[in-house]
């Protein structure tokens, strides 16, 4: 666990309005979208969740894709950056029907606004993520609860099931839709400590919720939204640089638009005065401005959520934390491993 610098960059609330006031219009405009839901009501055909229209003047004809997957294709192969081209390369070597399952090109190349070049080097990068996290001998496999998410070479039962027993904790979920139909990713950053979890097992598992957030149509559409708990979120025991900025690197190198994140702290002044500066300066300008911090009672608490289009299932997440999240996070790794199995030869 890496201790709490009190000389650690930060982010000052006027750093963020200076951030936001240098925005463009459509800029500005974008990022209402992304944290009140209405891009959710793009069609298919104007697909919002990935093209920035002051990017791209058009979408390309499926002629163009076909084209752009090339150039991407040779980019690979030829000018991404190292260590990241290596980890592809590997990838492809072992496991080339994973990557094309798992990690399909034109998820990144709509994500990266038809950018050949940064769609490659995006692609890449997740690749060299995925092999920093679970290692040559699990990173190639499968991403599923019995594939990476086991460690079949470990000595004992209890280190093969470790990533299994961390999600069984309630570190991390997929929970229901918001009202705009975006995916929620759940995670308690109080039980991501030490005291629950290794390191390392809560970002594989983050991760592996990741992969599972990135296979579904309506987060390609619309992108998805963080719900995490900080409620109870003690300096000394629960700040960790490292996770922090691991997290912050997964949540960027998927190929899924994150709309907005919410913080759900609790009345200590240590959160919202010491470590939220610290972390918006991880997240970067364009998650940050993204992010928004809920305190208070539970009605505060719902009132805000609902502005938002979260629901009251995701007021629950928070506020009936135990009980509830064990019932959601039980139905969903039903459901995980139902999907799971049927996808499985």
């Amino acid at each position: 666990m890496s201790t709490f610098s009190f000389t650690a960059p930060t982010i000052t609330p006027s750093h963020e309005l200076d951030e936001y006031n240098a925005l463009s219009a459509s800029e500005k405009q974008a990022l209402r979208e992304d944290l009140y839901g209405r891009s959710s009501a793009a069609t298919d055909e104007e697909d919002q969740s990935y093209v920035d229209s002051e990017s791209v003047r058009s979408l390309p004809t499926p002629e163009g894709v076909a084209i752009l997957l090339v150039e991407m294709e040779h980019a690979l192969l030829e000018a991404v950056s190292e260590p990241n081209g290596e980890a592809y390369r590997e990838a492809m070597r072992v496991a080339p029907s994973v990557v094309q399952s798992e990690s399909p090109a034109y998820g990144f190349l709509r994500h990266t606004n038809y950018d050949p070049l940064s769609a490659a080097e995006s692609l890449a990068s997740y690749w060299a993520l995925r092999r920093l996290l679970f290692g040559a001998e699990r990173a190639y496999l499968p991403m599923t609860l019995q594939g990476a998410m086991l460690d079949r070479g470990s000595s004992s039962k209890e280190k093969e099931y470790e990533d299994i027993a961390t999600l069984e904790k309630r570190t991390v979920f997929v929970m229901d839709k918001d009202q705009h139909g975006r995916p929620v990713l759940f995670w308690d950053r109080i039980r991501s400590s030490k005291r629950f979890a290794c390191r390392n097992s809560v970002l594989r598992c983050f991760f592996y919720c990741w992969q599972c957030i990135s296979t579904l149509p309506e987060a390609q559409k619309h992108g998805c939204v963080i719900l995490m708990n900080m409620k109870g979120y003690d300096i000394y025991e629960h700040f960790d640089r490292i996770l922090s900025k691991r997290a912050f690197d997964i949540d960027r190198r998927m190929p899924i638009k994150v709309r907005a994140i919410h913080l759900c702290t609790g009345s200590g002044k240590s959160v919202t005065e010491l470590i939220l500066p610290v972390l918006k300066h991880m997240a970067g300008p364009e998650l940050r401005l993204r992010t928004k911090i809920h305190a208070g009672s539970k009605k505060e608490i719902c009132d805000g959520f609902a502005a938002f289009g979260l629901r009251r299932v995701h007021v629950d997440a928070i506020c009936h934390g135990s009980f509830h999240n064990n019932e959601t996070l039980r139905a969903w790794l039903h459901q995980r491993r139902a999907l799971e199995e049927i996808a499985t030869p």
